[in-house]
């Protein structure tokens, strides 16, 4: 199976703390949704783990509205000595 285009790999890893957050802090997808402040089918989504039915500035958005803060850096490659 191939990999997947970095930014569904971006994605997938927001997600995955969001989730990690949301595990700690809220016990059902009603409860999600209220500290994300969406819809309980969004936050089933996003606990289901749907890259692909989030903008990686939605899941910024969304990480923020739980309390997480998001940094992001770029770096050039490495180069083969």
């Amino acid at each position: 199976m191939p990999a997947l285009p970095r930014y569904l790999q971006l994605r997938s890893a927001l997600i995955e703390a969001i989730n990690a957050h949301l595990r700690q802090q809220a016990q059902t997808g009603r409860e999600a949704a209220e500290l994300l402040g969406v819809a309980r089918s969004r936050a089933v989504d996003l606990l289901a783990g749907r890259a692909r039915r989030f903008s990686l500035d939605a899941l910024v958005t969304l990480a923020e509205n739980a309390g997480l803060t998001v940094r992001i850096s770029a770096t050039r490659p490495y180069r083969k000595s």
